[in-house]
Formats: structure tokens, sequence, C-alpha cells
């Protein structure tokens, strides 16, 4: 169940024309602006979560290019919640948490996130229900991937901007068309390689750069 405070927040979000914006960013188009200690304290709060403040440098604002510095993060099939508990409240382990959250919102928000016509290719059939089921930590099917429909309803959940890298396709932007009602200040990045998720904490200074990754632990 939802923590009241985060309940209330929920209601304030409003149904948007577009499902997402999905898009390759041109290099310079945005600053590299993740969350800050007192957004994650503030969401810790709300998900009813103890806030685990992690010891990372802060890098100065600079443009977004490539994924340098990442949080390693366990490859049981969970990584992109653990990412997600791990930006939220510090702590990776508490991605069952996320699950169930993340699965009611959706859930009690069909219309607002967009997802009313989600629709599994494999399946050939609509699978909203299956999503939530999917996506709650008791349903058997723990293992479920984090996929695009999970970052746009975190997006709406969070009221916070979304950005996922990916080698091949370089940065993706998820957030709603009502731009009005995202706190531009504070982002979410996750970086996707070997079908793997892990939050970045920091970039290069340009897209031309390339660096290896680096991890803290």
């Amino acid at each position: 169940m939802y923590n009241t405070e985060l309940s209330k927040a929920f209601k304030l979000l409003r149904k948007v024309s577009g499902k997402f914006k999905s898009n390759n960013d041109i290099p310079g188009q945005h600053k590299f602006t993740p969350v800050c200690e007192s957004w994650k304290k503030s969401m810790s709060m709300a998900f009813g979560l103890t806030h685990c403040q992690v010891t990372c440098i802060p890098s100065p604002e600079k443009e977004l290019g490539n994924p340098k510095l990442l949080k390693r993060i366990e490859g049981d099939g969970n990584c992109w919640f653990r990412s997600v508990a791990f930006i939220v409240c510090g702590d990776e382990n508490k991605y069952k948490h996320i699950r169930d959250t993340l699965a009611s919102f959706i859930a009690l928000n069909t219309n607002t996130v967009g997802l009313e016509d989600w629709h599994d290719s494999t399946t050939n059939s609509s699978t909203l229900n299956k999503l939530v089921q999917n996506t709650r930590s008791d349903s058997g099917n723990v293992d479920t991937w984090g996929r695009a429909e999970h970052n746009l309803a975190l997006c709406y959940m969070l009221s916070t901007p979304v950005f996922v890298n990916e080698s091949n396709t370089g940065w993706t932007k998820y957030c709603p068309t009502d731009l009005h009602i995202i706190d531009r200040t504070n982002k979410i990045y996750l970086v996707l390689h070997n079908h793997h998720y892990e939050p970045v904490l920091d970039v290069t200074d340009q897209m031309a750069i390339k660096s290896s990754h680096k991890y803290i632990d």
C-alpha cells in the first residue's frame, strides 16, 4: 500500500495527451542534473523507506555526456527495480518495495500513465493486468525485467524525468508531455548494457568523449 503522502502526490498528476516522449537527445540539449539529497530524503519518506546517504562527490553541472561512473547492481533479474531503489533511498535491497508501489500505481492510474493499451507482442493480447501482476514482488515472477513501460510509469509516479542510456542509441528521455508538472532540476539516469540496468552517477563532459565505466560498490 502507498504511504499517505505519496498517495496524495499521485492524485495531483493529470492525464496527458501523449504516452511519453522518447527520443535520442542531441549533445548539449540537456544538462546532467541527477536527483539531489533533499529529493532522495523526501522520496524515501514518501515511500516509507529509510534514507541511506551514499558517499559520492557530486559533479558540477555539465552537458549530458556518456555514462562514466555507475553503481554496481546485482544482476538477478531485478536490476531495474534495484537501480531505482538505490536512487530513491540508497539501498538497492529495497527493490521489492519499489516493485509493489509501482505495480499499485500502474493499476490505479492506468489512464494517467497512458498504459491502457499496453500490448505484449509475444502473447499478442492486451496484458496490462499481467504487467501489474509481474511487477509485484509476490507474483512468483520477480525476475520480470524492467521495461519501457516501467520507465514511463516511474516518471509519472515521481514526477521526475527518466533518462536511459544504451550504447547503440545514446540517451532516451521519458517524460510527460505536460512539462510544467515536472521538476526540471532533478532527473533519474540509468544505463542499460547487456540487458542489465545500473544507476548513472556521473557522465563525461561531452558526448564525443568515450570512457570505460567506473563503479562504486
